[in-house]
């Protein structure tokens, strides 16, 4: 069976984290091993995990507060060689078909990422919706450099990937998992995408991070992300350039210059405003793409 090293990085996750850890350690037609490191945790987070006496889970040393995009690069940087890596969040329950299904999908010639959907569920477990792949298309570097991408709990990718975003260390990032995905698509990566729900999405008053939870907190936090976050669409764009310009193609280059070059002049941000290559096509986002003229007019994108 192939080896999938399942990454997970913890804060205060004392009350989900046990259940989220009996669905990974469960995973059918594969060899699964988990790797943990806590990220600073004040509660009885990791005195759970130590207590479950199963030789699969790993431990990283706990070296500070990376906050959780780096925690989990940390992670897949410093974890133990296996033939695929899974991202896992320390709330979810994961479908016992997860990994086995994402495996079967994967390339082994060339870089190579798996996505799927999830059910949504409250914090009880109860059914709420299923997203399908449709809730996150079109997968463009574009529109995930401005706004959307899966959660990176549903990302499972192969040694290729990850033998490329170990080649760097990126100084600025949003998360993991739109950094994961933005190298793939820069490196033009097979992508795959499921319609079937692998696992259980908890959405919950105590998410770290995670799903917007209606239209107006999707408004707040687009809002919030262009003016207290320090140009953090900006800043991952120029990382990404800096680190990969070397790995893509001229059409990809081009594209990141004129975001990592749009503060330079007025006329860079208008010319960056009027391109329709920065648009959600789906109706119910037109607020991001005004959100997005306004703050990249405003020099705060």
């Amino acid at each position: 069976m192939k080896k999938v090293n399942v990454l997970l990085s913890t804060y205060n996750g004392e009350k989900y984290i046990l259940d989220l850890i009996n669905s990974v350690l469960a995973q059918e037609g594969v060899d699964v091993i988990l790797t943990v490191r806590d990220d600073g945790s004040s509660d009885k987070t990791m005195e759970i995990v130590r207590g479950i006496n199963d030789s699969r889970i790993r431990f990283l040393e706990a070296d500070g507060n990376l906050g959780p995009a780096k925690s989990f690069l940390r992670l897949l940087r410093d974890c133990e060689p296996a033939d695929y890596y899974a991202y896992c969040d320390q709330d979810d329950i994961w479908y016992p078909n997860k990994l086995s299904i994402a495996v079967s999908k994967l390339s082994v010639d060339k870089p190579s990422l798996f996505m799927s959907t999830y059910d949504l569920v409250d914090g009880d477990l109860q059914f709420m919706k299923t997203h399908d792949m449709e809730f996150y298309n079109p997968l463009r570097i574009e529109t995930t450099l401005m706004y959307r991408c899966p959660s990176g709990c549903v990302m499972v990718f192969n040694n290729g990937l990850r033998d490329i975003l170990n080649e760097k260390y990126p100084e600025s990032i949003r998360m993991h998992d739109f950094w994961t995905l933005l190298v793939a698509m820069g490196v033009k990566a097979d992508i795959v995408t499921e319609d079937s729900p692998l696992i259980k999405y908890r959405l919950h008053e105590g998410n770290t991070v995670g799903l917007s939870k209606g239209f107006f907190d999707k408004v707040k936090r687009f809002k919030r992300s262009v003016t207290k976050k320090k140009h953090e669409r900006y800043l991952q764009a120029k990382s990404l350039y800096d680190c990969y310009s070397d790995h893509f193609d001229d059409a990809t280059n081009e594209l990141l210059s004129e975001v990592v070059d749009y503060r330079k002049s007025l006329s860079n941000r208008f010319n960056l405003a009027r391109d329709k290559r920065f648009r959600e096509k789906k109706g119910s986002y037109k607020y991001v793409n005004s959100l997005f003229v306004i703050s990249v007019i405003l020099g705060l994108f």
